[in-house]
């Protein structure tokens, strides 16, 4: 349920607004709008220190085995591990560049040997020009008689060349030569990468001392974001002469806990509704216990319902449970998902627990489809009592066509909801009305569906359904919204309706496929001729490796073609749009970090 919000406006003296914010903090319920864009030097030094302590916990959460900070340690402060893990990694990255630097110089010199640049100036002082190349051995240039070429190593087609001559020869005016670093000899070359190497590992020490810090400054950086948080609720405030104000939202329920504080306090109270218009109006959903764990699939994919669209979440949360049981479609898999779920809620007691509750449903909806309809790990044949629970309509000769039958059946069944929720939303209007047309329409595209797909004699549910939903729908258009692109719509509307029915094909396509997969493996390790005393061990490590990647692959296209069917198909018969913001108060932290690790 989307909760009813009030607008609210807090006016309290200027000298006042810290404090007053800081008790709006410990209240909880105001969910902040910026009256005025946010300008203030201290802000801006908050944000930027901020986004240093995030690389530097980036830098260090993940290093090998990081110690915990000791009680001592609390003493030093954590702006200045913050620099030090910084500066560190910032000469990490240099030294890195220098290593690099010298490891190609090696490269280069090593195919001639050490030899010091001191060397070539004096062959130059005698009278003689070096030249050192590098190309395809095909293409060696042709030199004077006068003129010594020499070969010092070949790689493949390519060879590493000297050209020595007396000054004054015509040499080749093409010649590939390489580009010679600073320093030349190999000994040199080897120390100043030995030294960058040690230089490393010893700074990669530092970072390691200063990865026991990282939980301190996890917590530090909750502060900062709640400050910030608190400096951009002051800032952004409006003025007028001696007086300012907080404008925001407030969950209906909680406005005489707002009264209550503003007589307390001495502010100025403004409760109105919010504009029919305000796109600003946050969205705050409250879900029964048994739907909860939906609001994680909500929060990974970063949606939320409008204030004024409609709250899906329980609907979601069936069908969901459906599409995932036959996209897996194995009991075999289920059953991991669900003993894992239950292993790992064993191992981490005090995890919040949603995700287990969520993935627990979802592998026990898959047990009961796989035991329906007999597949266990790829296999189909039934295992021992366990035959006896399939059933018939969806193991027999016509198994994959009521299958289908079955997919478009849920799509009739969950796009005709939405459309009945539209209707009710709408009232006594004819824009409820037409969306009862659209239901009709939508049970008319199931039989078309079953028509054209599975070849079933339904023309007559067809003509039936379409004739009162195709007129209904007209008729109100006609009425009241004339026009021709409107009429247009309609059409293209009829199109997307249908091919929204038969897009929960996947269903059934996906599910297959996952069988698929699990056998193809299964024939792979059983058709194995391999000698007896390591044939089990090569089973075994094909069935690990194909059933690990087909339950990786299934649940990708639970993400892919579960989520999307009432992300989309369901939300757009639905008129959603996901646009909403969700409700943030304005809270304090109910365990601040200790000052003596502050900033």
């Amino acid at each position: 349920m989307i909760e009813k919000m009030n607008k609210i406006n807090v006016i309290c003296v200027a000298d006042d607004r810290a404090d007053t914010i800081d008790k709006l903090g410990e209240l909880g319920i105001v969910h902040v709008e910026e009256v005025k864009a946010p300008s203030s030097t201290e802000l801006d030094e908050t944000v930027t220190y901020r986004d240093r302590l995030h690389r530097a916990l980036m830098l260090l959460q993940d290093r090998n085995e990081p110690l915990s900070a000791s009680e001592g340690d609390n003493e030093r402060k954590l702006h200045d591990i913050v620099d030090d893990t910084l500066e560190t990694s910032h000469e990490i990255n240099q030294t890195r560049e220098k290593l690099n630097y010298w490891r190609r110089a090696y490269s280069l010199v090593e195919p001639w040997g050490s030899f010091s640049k001191d060397e070539l100036e004096n062959l130059k002082k005698r009278g003689f020009e070096v030249r050192l190349c590098y190309g395809p051995e095909s293409q060696l240039p042709e030199v004077p008689d006068e003129a010594v070429l020499t070969i010092f190593k070949r790689e493949k087609k390519y060879v590493y060349f000297s050209i020595i001559a007396e000054q004054g020869v015509e040499l080749p005016e093409d010649l590939p030569e390489v580009q010679l670093p600073e320093e030349t000899r190999l000994d040199v070359i080897q120390s100043h990468i030995d030294g960058c190497n040690e230089r490393i590992d010893e700074l990669n020490r530092d970072l390691d001392r200063l990865a026991a810090y990282h939980d301190l400054l996890s917590e530090h950086l909750e502060e900062i974001d709640e400050r910030i948080e608190f400096m951009r609720a002051r800032e952004t405030m409006g003025e007028a002469q001696t007086l300012c104000y907080l404008s925001g939202y407030v969950p209906e329920k909680n406005v005489e806990t707002l009264r209550e504080a503003a007589h307390e306090n001495g502010w100025g109270l403004q409760v109105t509704e919010p504009d029919e218009n305000d796109p600003a109006v946050p969205t705050k959903i409250s879900l029964p216990r048994w739907v909860e764990p939906i609001r994680m699939v909500f929060k990974a994919m970063g949606i939320a319902p409008g204030y004024r669209e409609v709250d899906i979440s329980a609907w979601f949360m069936v069908f969901l449970s459906v599409f995932f049981a036959m996209l897996v479609g194995d009991a075999g898999y289920g059953a991991l998902f669900l003993g894992g779920t239950l292993l790992a809620r064993k191992k981490f007691k005090d995890a919040p627990s949603q995700p287990f509750w969520l993935i627990g449903v979802f592998g026990a909806c898959t047990m009961v489809w796989g035991v329906l309809n007999g597949t266990y790990f790829g296999i189909q044949t039934g295992l021992g009592p366990l035959s006896a629970l399939k059933i018939g309509f969806l193991t027999g000769e016509q198994g994959g066509s009521n299958t289908m039958r079955l997919c478009f059946f849920l799509g009739a069944l969950q796009l005709s909801i939405a459309h009945c929720w539209n209707a009710i939303v709408y009232g006594k209007s004819l824009r409820s009305v037409k969306e009862i047309g659209w239901g009709v329409i939508v049970w008319g595209n199931f039989f078309l569906a079953r028509l054209l797909v599975s070849g079933d004699p339904v023309q007559s549910q067809v003509a039936w359904l379409y004739i009162p939903g195709v007129t209904t729908v007209l008729l109100v258009t006609i009425i009241k919204d004339f026009g021709f692109v409107n009429l247009l719509l309609m059409v293209f509307g009829f199109i997307d309706a249908f091919v929204d029915v038969v897009s929960y094909i996947r269903l059934y396509a996906v599910g297959m496929a996952t069988v698929a997969v699990a056998q193809s493996f299964n024939n792979m390790a059983l058709g194995l001729d391999m000698p007896v005393w390591i044939e089990p061990l090569a089973m075994g490590i094909i069935l690990l490796f194909g059933h690990t990647l087909n339950l990786l692959l299934a649940s990708m296209g639970v993400l892919v073609h579960g989520v999307r069917l009432n992300v989309l198909e369901f939300s757009q018969h639905l008129n959603m749009e996901w646009a909403g913001k969700l409700y943030a108060p304005l809270q304090k932290r109910k365990k601040p970090v200790d000052a003596d690790v502050g900033q």
